[in-house]
């Protein structure tokens, strides 16, 4: 489900499945996992190559064929399965003859559904029994794909070691000039092994995933191999960007890499170094959080950060001294043009109110680990609120700034009042839920300088339900 929620543009299902499920050991259940859907306008079309899955005439049930068309928001953009029973050689046969007019030759869904069923005269009955559900105008777009990219070899064998820096070039097959920023993806060999006598080839791991700068359909970028890499010739690099002008999106991609797990020498004596923030860049240790802040860490190293999510190796996050870390490296992605610093985003679960720590463990391409942790109090944001408001330095002379924290996102009101009451100065901001500074240059609405004597500062916070909140200090100017 997590993959379909990233975006899928095909959903494939082959085996055993009903009117509610895919495959006896409930791969997906229509009562349990058609509301872990979440993938918003990222619809793929689903096919089932299963029985029943769309035995839509019924009365008693919805079959899982017709309810992932109609989920509204999410689900799939069309659906082909078959709504009776079907056979498991002949169903294969019938793909292979879909597949290529849909992709390849890009015929619309229902030209590619006809023409392989006519194509397909092994078994009248089998092809009968699938059917569509959605507009068979619609045309499933790939992107247009380019070998574009060139790896720079540093030797004849033109093979990449364990620790290595992979250079590149590359170019998007567009006619006209693109610019932007694209996706990179670097894969690892691909895993290959039996099961039950059957060969089976498995896409290696993600071992870079980050953007680069697209200028005039040109870009170049690099990353490191790092130590949990297996040997072969099948690992990839892929690129892809969409062009808003011409409304098409690109991929350019080098496959059949050669990866060699044996290590290169290559000094490493740092550990990552990892910053943490909830819900804001401003957070400090301590601070007052919602109850599902965002957690946001800043992860770098000289020798690039270990994404590869092989065992013992994930990006870890340990809430409160928990027994049970959650992994978290598939939220953690480069920094544009970078392979050394990139960013974790990861939303936290609903936490109670009171103090709470979190802990995140990241190793480097080269597998050496690293700690950081900090603490915060939650509260939740329901009681909307303001507080710490402190001015520092106080006394100010050239420049002072106002912080505070807040509980929620709010649009700010800070006003300067004299002793006698009369308004001075007023700043709108935007405040941020947990910490804020708001520098101010002790000076008055027309940009004079203040004279020496106690000011009144008056911060009002609204959020965006309406609920105000309201602090006042004082400040000493002193010049």
């Amino acid at each position: 489900v997590s993959s379909v929620n990233d975006g899928k543009l095909v959903w494939i299902y082959i085996g055993h499945g009903s009117y509610d499920n895919l495959g006896t050991e409930d791969y997906f259940n229509m009562s349990t996992d058609m509301g872990r859907l979440a993938n918003g306008k990222k619809m793929p079309l689903f096919i089932a190559m299963s029985c029943s899955v769309s035995n839509f005439d019924y009365w008693g049930f919805e079959s899982l064929g017709e309810k992932i068309v109609l989920k509204p928001q999410n689900g799939a953009i069309a659906s082909w399965s078959a709504s009776r029973i079907s056979f498991p050689t002949q169903n294969a046969s019938l793909l292979y003859l879909l597949v290529p007019r849909m992709i390849n030759q890009n015929y619309s869904l229902g030209k590619a559904i006809m023409d392989a069923k006519i194509a397909y005269t092994s078994d009248p009955y089998n092809e009968s029994v699938y059917i569509l559900m959605g507009d068979p105008h619609l045309r499933i777009n790939p992107p247009q794909p380019y070998t574009g990219i060139n790896p720079v070899f540093q030797g004849e064998d033109e093979v990449f070691n364990s620790r290595e820096t992979v250079e590149f070039s590359g170019v998007f097959s567009s006619a006209a000039p693109i610019n932007g920023t694209a996706e990179l993806i670097a894969y690892d060999t691909d895993n290959q092994y039996r099961l039950d006598n059957v060969s089976v080839s498995e896409k290696g791991q993600q071992i870079f995933r980050g953007s680069l700068t697209v200028e005039d359909n040109h870009f170049t970028g690099a990353y490191i191999v790092p130590d949990d890499v297996r040997t072969g010739n099948t690992a990839s690099i892929v690129t892809y960007i969409w062009d808003p002008v011409q409304k098409q999106d690109y991929a350019s991609y080098y496959s059949s890499m050669k990866l060699n797990d044996e290590a290169v020498p290559v000094s490493n004596v740092s550990a990552p170094q990892i910053e943490l923030f909830l819900s804001s860049l401003d957070f400090r240790p301590g601070d007052t959080v919602g109850e599902t802040p965002l957690l946001i860490a800043r992860i770098s190293d000289d020798n690039g950060i270990n994404i590869t999510g092989n065992a013992g190796r994930n990006i870890l996050l340990v809430i409160d001294g928990s027994l049970q870390p959650i992994p978290v490296t598939q939220y953690f992605n480069y920094d544009t043009n970078s392979y050394t610093t990139g960013t974790l985003q990861y939303q936290l679960p609903q936490l109670t109110d009171g103090p709470h720590t979190i802990q995140l463990i990241a190793f480097d391409s080269f597998n050496l680990p690293a700690v950081a942790s900090t603490e915060f109090i939650v509260r939740d944001i329901g009681d909307f609120n303001l507080e710490r408001f402190l001015i520092y330095p106080n006394p100010a002379q050239n420049q002072t700034s106002f912080t505070f924290l807040l509980s929620d996102n709010a649009d700010l009101e800070i006003s300067v009042y004299t002793v006698r009451g009369r308004r001075i100065r007023k700043i709108n901001a935007v405040g941020r839920q947990g910490f804020n500074t708001i520098p101010w240059d002790v000076r008055d609405e027309a940009g004079n300088r203040l004279a020496n004597n106690t000011y009144f500062v008056k911060v009002k916070a609204t959020n965006t339900a309406g609920e105000r909140v309201e602090k006042t200090e004082s400040v000493v100017v002193y010049n």
